[in-house]
């Protein structure tokens, strides 16, 4: 249990800190890095959505193994937790939450739609499911960075689906 909550921690300073220098790198407009980056967040947020899925499927087979009470109900909640975050990252792809930046204050208030990524990251950990570590991981760093960069553009803003410019 001990190791897991390190894990954990590291897990999700990780994705804090991939988040942060993706974003201040996007922002930047570091030539040939930006095109890379900045848009292609709906390829980012296929990667992560995939990891996650890989680990509801890889849990799949088990089910019909006869195995011990704590054993089966370990592995319903990784495929739970991880289909519960495939659902909430398709709503936010769809609602576009960090397409547009007004004030600083709604832009803070934005990151609270980041904290599911970081709860899942710690009981998908202690579940031991590490491809949907992996893929809350990159989805927290996808939407922290397009957060950071849509906050600094001022001549338009890229979303998964939409690239407005203005």
């Amino acid at each position: 249990m001990h190791n897991s909550i390190i894990v954990s921690i590291v897990s999700q300073y990780t994705a804090l800190a991939i988040g942060l220098s993706w974003g201040w790198v996007s922002a930047r407009r570091i030539s040939g890095l930006d095109a890379l980056l900045s848009a292609n967040w709906f390829l980012f947020a296929e990667i992560g959505i995939g990891a996650l899925l890989v680990e509801g499927c890889r849990r799949l087979p088990y089910f019909s193994v006869r195995k011990t009470a704590s054993e089966d109900a370990c592995l319903r909640r990784g495929l739970y937790v991880s289909l519960l975050v495939v659902l909430y990252t398709l709503v936010l792809m769809y609602t576009e939450p960090f397409l547009f930046s007004y004030d600083s204050i709604e832009d803070v208030l934005k990151l609270a739609l980041l904290a599911p990524f970081l709860v899942s990251i710690s009981l998908l950990t202690w579940l031991r499911a590490w491809f949907g570590v992996a893929g809350c991981v990159i989805l927290f760093a996808t939407c922290l960075a397009m957060l950071i960069d849509n906050a600094c553009r001022l001549s338009g803003a890229n979303g998964f689906f939409y690239a407005i410019v203005y």
